[in-house]
């Protein structure tokens, strides 16, 4: 790996993008390109220089202006790190791979579990994993038994934990539905967990060839659905756990799970396709993942040296300094 290689991150004003620029920003074997809707996004202060481009609700003004600024830069690998770009960039993965360009991306049984929180549910409960009681928010009844109050309601589609509700009782939850507008079938209700157990974010790398290539897990606390303290340390019966999970899906590169431990066992209740939010704080405790999922593409051989230490972080809000545009 002599030659430098370009590389593009999507989303450069996302949580995601600034954790993935950071770990590969002071690497020498890189050139970051990066790609936004939004020319002030905070991506572009850590990237060689940085493309706007459409939203990738319009696939093919997206698709092609993404083609064109890869194949203009010589790109030669790309990592999304926003969720509502990856089934697009599924759809077309081929028109890259065409050009040689590899895209860091699972695969399509890991982006529909990443993007649809009920259909985790079910699927984990299908295959024998521990699971959250969960249903569609119009099919809740009578006649429903396995969920007991209290009750979360939330989008099935989305990411984080933002727009959460949670009800003690029926009564609260018919009186919402009676005052809110809203889609039933875009919701879901799920068996909520108490925050007396702890919450964890922790990630499976997968390699090309469908190879462990290793395991993180951190306990977080999360403020207004983002991570404010991290506690990191070897965590080894939950890496277990989703090593297990993450077999199963048989996807190459991150598979990223949040989910709350009850008795030492793990229960998931959400999966992201993409390097998480805290990549960064892994990458300082000893595991740079997106480092070792590049190396894995562009070496024929690779077993990553993986050593993780003992570390608390804290987030706070930072600001990047600009000239005047």
């Amino acid at each position: 790996m002599n030659k430098k290689i370009n590389i593009l991150i999507t989303s450069a004003g996302s949580y995601c993008a600034y954790n993935v620029l950071r770990c590969l920003h002071n690497t020498k074997h890189y050139n970051l390109y990066t790609t936004d809707i939004n020319k002030f996004s905070i991506g572009s202060c850590f990237s060689k220089r940085n493309f706007i481009i459409p939203n990738e609700k319009n696939e093919i003004k997206y698709i092609k202006k993404l083609l064109e600024i890869s194949k203009k830069n010589y790109i030669s690998i790309i990592i999304p790190t926003f969720d509502t770009e990856l089934s697009v960039l599924k759809k077309n993965e081929k028109k890259f791979n065409d050009l040689d360009i590899k895209i860091i991306l699972g695969n399509n049984l890991l982006i529909s579990l990443a993007s649809n929180k009920l259909f985790l549910a079910n699927w984990l409960e299908c295959n024998n994993f521990n699971y959250i009681p969960s249903i569609s928010l119009d099919k809740f009844g009578p006649k429903v038994t396995n969920l007991k109050f209290p009750l979360i309601l939330k989008p099935k589609f989305g990411w984080g934990s933002r727009n959460i509700i949670i009800f003690d009782d029926l009564p609260k939850l018919i009186s919402f539905l009676k005052n809110n507008k809203i889609v039933r079938s875009d919701y879901l209700l799920q068996n909520y967990i108490s925050n007396d157990y702890k919450e964890f974010t922790g990630t499976v790398t997968i390699s090309k060839n469908k190879n462990i290539l290793g395991s993180f897990c951190s306990e977080r606390i999360i403020v207004k659905g983002d991570s404010r303290v991290i506690y990191v340390k070897k965590y080894k019966s939950l890496e277990n756990q989703m090593i297990k999970i993450a077999k199963k899906i048989n996807s190459s590169g991150p598979i990223n799970f949040q989910f709350k431990v009850i008795d030492g066992k793990i229960f998931i209740f959400e999966i992201n396709a993409r390097f998480s939010t805290t990549t960064y704080v892994r990458s300082v405790a000893g595991y740079n993942e997106p480092l070792i999922v590049i190396k894995d593409l562009m070496l024929d051989k690779y077993k990553p040296k993986i050593k993780i230490k003992k570390l608390t972080a804290l987030a706070y809000l930072d600001y990047q300094f600009i000239n005047n545009v």
